[in-house]
């Protein structure tokens, strides 16, 4: 059995990597439930029955205001909806990770006295927290390549999601895509979702259908001249 500790996480919002500034993360996945207790019965009843999802995303961390910063994203964050927020548990390619596309609901600062000066920020989904697996922590680029596949024993149908932070973006180029693609045997990789960036910033791709037993991540350049790096993060829900 796995155990985690807190140097294995990474917290990922929007283009921005948190973690180096994050003290503490908080994914909650919640359900309202119905009260459908009636007379004479001995004990309270509930269903969640049109009960809705209502997930939430807490966030407390040290206050900095230097690039890819707490400051740099939360300061103008406030009420937006549409970023990408991702919690990584672990560094090795199909470890888990909590992601959803979130409306920034609250932003704290704050200090003691003699104290460090902190960060608050609540997220909450515009849908629903996905349990997803990750590729690997953060990884940078400075040419094409693939993440090396994840065998997830058998293929699922129905409605899945792929999720990507482009955090770091430099030199001359264009776009930089990546691609959820996947397999039937491991070999041979298909797409099933891209995510095109010609700068930092987090998308959420939807997909249906079948998502093959194995699963892995693509990162190409187009235009690229100069020198390009990119810096990414990505992860995906089966089906």
């Amino acid at each position: 059995m796995a155990t985690f500790i807190s140097a294995v996480c990474r917290y990922f919002v929007g283009g921005y990597d948190l973690g180096s500034a994050t003290t503490q993360a908080k994914v909650t996945l919640n359900i309202e439930a119905l009260d459908i207790t009636a007379f004479g019965q001995s004990a309270e009843r509930v269903s969640t029955a049109g009960g809705l999802r209502k997930d939430s995303i807490d966030w407390a961390g040290f206050f900095a205001d230097a690039t890819e910063s707490p400051d740099a994203y939360l300061a103008g964050s406030l009420g937006t909806v549409g970023d990408v927020v991702s919690f990584s548990i672990g560094t090795t390619t199909g470890d888990r990770a909590y992601c959803g596309t979130v409306l920034s609901e609250k932003v704290g600062v704050g200090s003691e006295v003699r104290g460090l000066v902190r960060f608050e920020a609540t997220w909450r989904p515009d849908n629903t927290i996905d349990r997803c697996k990750h590729m690997g922590s953060r990884r940078t680029n400075t040419s094409g390549g693939n993440s090396g596949s994840i065998d997830d024993s058998a293929a699922t149908t129905g409605t899945g999601a792929g999720y990507a932070h482009c955090i770091q973006f430099t030199g001359t180029l264009s776009n930089l895509r990546l691609t959820l693609q996947h397999s039937t045997d491991g070999t041979t990789f298909s797409a099933k979702a891209t995510f095109d960036f010609t700068g930092t910033g987090s998308q959420r791709a939807e997909f249906t259908g079948t998502l093959n037993r194995y699963v892995r991540f693509d990162c190409d350049f187009t235009g690229a001249a100069g020198g390009p790096t990119a810096s990414w993060f990505m992860a995906y829900k089966r089906p």
